[in-house]
């Protein structure tokens, strides 16, 4: 769950910079690559004013006596850059 995390939050503060485009495409490549066992994973862009971020919803496969699936989410968001 912290790989997640932190992919969310370098996609997140990567959007946040001045004249940046969305970055969801990007942060799903990153999920992909990190945790190649999630399977299912949903982005949502979050965009509030000053403040860009993701939400990530997954699941990841149970382990052991958790044979079920493990629902994940993850919600961040990182301040805009202003220039001035």
């Amino acid at each position: 769950m912290l790989v997640i995390r932190d992919a969310a939050i370098d996609a997140s503060q990567q959007a946040a910079m001045a004249k940046s485009s969305s970055k969801n495409e990007y942060l799903l490549k990153l999920i992909r690559k990190r945790v190649p066992s999630m399977v299912s994973v949903r982005v949502v862009e979050l965009a509030d004013g000053p403040t860009t971020g993701y939400r990530v919803e997954g699941q990841l496969p149970g382990l052991g006596f958790l044979s079920g699936l493990t629902q994940v989410s993850v919600e961040v968001s990182a301040a805009n850059e202003a220039i001035l």
